[in-house]
């Protein structure tokens, strides 16, 4: 990535991988589960469509 000077305008595309994290058993069954993210990058939870707009964001680095 090049070293642009403060104010250069910047595009980001971010890359997208869908994954299924977690399938309640029943819905009379109270469930839980934790989530952390050990990368160095952002990672957003949240439905099928999730976003960086509607998802729960998990910062780089956090743990459960």
């Amino acid at each position: 990535m090049p070293n642009l000077p403060p104010g250069s305008p910047n595009t980001v595309n971010p890359a997208v991988t869908p994954t299924w994290a977690f399938t309640a058993p029943s819905a009379s069954v109270i469930s839980t589960i934790s989530i952390l993210n050990t990368g160095r990058t952002p990672v957003y939870v949240g439905g099928s469509q999730v976003t960086q707009n509607n998802g729960m964001l998990i910062p780089p680095g956090s743990r459960p």
